[in-house]
């Protein structure tokens, strides 16, 4: 990953914390937090692959139900075989322990 300046542009090592043209200090850049691709338990409709891509990238999930309908249509069954791919890739949620504080619903 490139590292530059914002205030000078000089391009810097990923490991700077200030910039060796300017000395204007370089903010650290930390990994982006995502919620993983796990299928849920609750909302699924057939394997819970759609709720799973829609949680995972912040997409609305009606939308992502739609695509794939479509997609399945016009792509005489491709997305069909990928849907499969992924029910049998995409780990399911763990169940919560029995007796556990808070509950889920």
């Amino acid at each position: 990953m490139n590292v530059y300046c914002q205030r000078c542009g000089a391009k810097m090592p990923d490991s700077a914390r200030f910039c060796s043209a300017c000395g204007a200090a370089i903010p650290a850049i930390g990994p982006q937090p995502g919620q993983p691709l796990i299928r849920p338990r609750v909302g699924r409709q057939v394997g819970g692959v759609c709720i799973a891509l829609a949680r995972a990238n912040g997409w609305d999930v009606a939308v992502v139900r739609i695509i794939a309908v479509l997609g399945l249509i016009f792509s005489s069954g491709l997305v069909g075989v990928v849907y499969l791919a992924f029910w049998i890739g995409i780990p399911e949620e763990t169940p919560p322990l029995p007796g556990a504080y808070p509950p889920t619903v």
